[in-house]
């Protein structure tokens, strides 16, 4: 369940990286604000972790109270992520 505007309250554990081959499709599903959402190009990698694509995730939170927008910045070489405003995928 993803609840926009609330603090995230469970367990944080590292990921480290690392090679695997147990890749596959997820077809997990998750609910936001009461309507159920199905993910593109979710992975479930090394067993049963979900794994999003960042901009799809930002695309899904616009309009929420945890929106947020994403882009790649060439000069820096490095992905920004803005805080509290709506997902265009560029610099605003």
């Amino acid at each position: 369940m993803i609840e926009p505007g609330k603090s995230y309250s469970g367990a944080v554990t590292e990921t480290k990286l690392q090679k695997t081959t147990n890749v596959r499709q997820s077809s997990t599903k998750f609910k936001l604000n009461g309507k159920i959402l199905a993910f593109s190009d979710a992975r479930l990698i090394a067993g049963d972790t979900n794994y999003l694509q960042l901009r799809e995730f930002a695309q899904k939170l616009s309009g929420t109270a945890s929106q947020f927008n994403m882009y790649w910045d060439n000069v820096a070489g490095q992905a920004v992520i803005q805080p509290g405003v709506a997902y265009t995928g560029s610099a605003s």
